[in-house]
């Protein structure tokens, strides 16, 4: 038997599961989120502990779209995970489950390692669990095979971290994002189904409005906004000389950020000069991310190659830096004379 719930593999934000799950269900079901994107999805953040981008309105456990959506928690799966998880699909219930990924993606992983999955169902032939979660620097959709989640779940103790991480992992998280994370977000998994009467919201131009002055004028502290070019130009120039792969994460993310404010811009006034222009910002974020896989591609990590990449990852983020905050302004005034 195969039982597959709603899921496309390629919904509109991927850089992150917190993003891709929730999108790649409502997306499937013909859901237009877009408006809720509109009127959340528009402040960039820089983690700076971390070095990535996000965008602050998706960040925590999917914020507004996970709204959307009715959860309950799971303390266990009981003495047969495999039985529990297939019952939730059979009952039209999507689970995350945090597994040690060692068992899962050795190749990945060569040691143990907390990874959140969720699963959109299981086919029986192919002995194996369909999942999304975080895969090739994006979130994908992959299988699961029973037996890998079984010894992947009885070794799930082994790859808790101690109290001391967790406590450390609380404080850095509290301080960044005024979140609290405990030991609940490990042990637990949680079901979700989307809410028998689910309403995106209308699109709030008063809220888009403030959003886009906060960004053009940066009136939001340093980690926010067009302010984290610089600081992001700071953080590549210093790291250059090393020859490692580049973490795509950020750079899907600051796309997918342009991707909506243009999308925005065309909604709202697709006739305008200042709407054509954010095209340019709109390909400037793309060739980051290009120039970083064909680096990835090629699989020759050399010094030379990996500072010529970064220099013209650099030149990019300097012309967002130096265009993108004034195309806004004149947004903002566009929709300063808007009901």
């Amino acid at each position: 038997m195969k039982k597959e719930l709603p899921f496309i593999s390629n919904p509109s934000m991927v850089s992150y599961p917190f993003y891709g799950c929730f999108l790649g269900i409502l997306e499937a079901c013909n859901i237009d989120a877009s408006t809720l994107m509109f009127n959340h999805y528009l402040t960039l953040f820089y983690g700076m502990q971390l070095h990535y981008l996000f965008i602050w309105g998706g960040f925590v456990a999917g914020g507004a779209l996970r709204k959307l959506f009715c959860t309950e928690k799971v303390e266990t799966l009981g003495d047969n995970p495999i039985s529990f998880v297939k019952c939730c699909v059979d009952q039209n219930k999507y689970l995350t489950i945090v597994m040690n990924a060692k068992y899962i993606k050795p190749e990945y992983y060569t040691k143990d390692w907390l990874h959140e999955w969720m699963v959109y169902g299981y086919d029986d032939e192919a002995n194996a669990f369909l999942v999304v979660g975080y895969a090739r620097q994006s979130s994908d959709t992959t299988t699961i095979r029973f037996h890998e989640a079984q010894v992947s779940y009885e070794n799930f103790v082994l790859a808790l971290p101690s109290k001391k991480v967790a406590t450390g992992l609380n404080g850095l998280m509290d301080k960044i994002f005024h979140i609290s994370v405990g030991f609940d977000y490990y042990m637990n998994s949680t079901l979700y189904w989307l809410s028998p009467q689910v309403k995106v919201e209308k699109i709030n131009i008063p809220r888009i409005r403030r959003n886009i002055f906060l960004y053009a004028h940066n009136v939001l502290p340093f980690m926010f906004n067009a302010r984290i070019y610089l600081i992001y130009i700071k953080h590549m120039k210093a790291h250059r000389d090393s020859s490692f792969c580049f973490d795509l994460r950020s750079f899907r993310t600051l796309l997918e950020h342009k991707q909506i404010m243009l999308s925005l811009l065309q909604h709202l006034a697709p006739f305008e000069d200042f709407t054509k222009d954010y095209e340019e910002i709109f390909w400037a974020a793309k060739s980051i991310l290009y120039i970083a896989l064909k680096y990835n591609v090629a699989k020759d990590f050399s010094v030379v190659r990996k500072k010529t990449a970064t220099d013209k990852i650099c030149f990019y983020f300097q012309k967002l830096h130096d265009k993108e905050r004034y195309i806004l302004m004149r947004a903002y005034a566009y929709l300063k004379n808007q009901k």
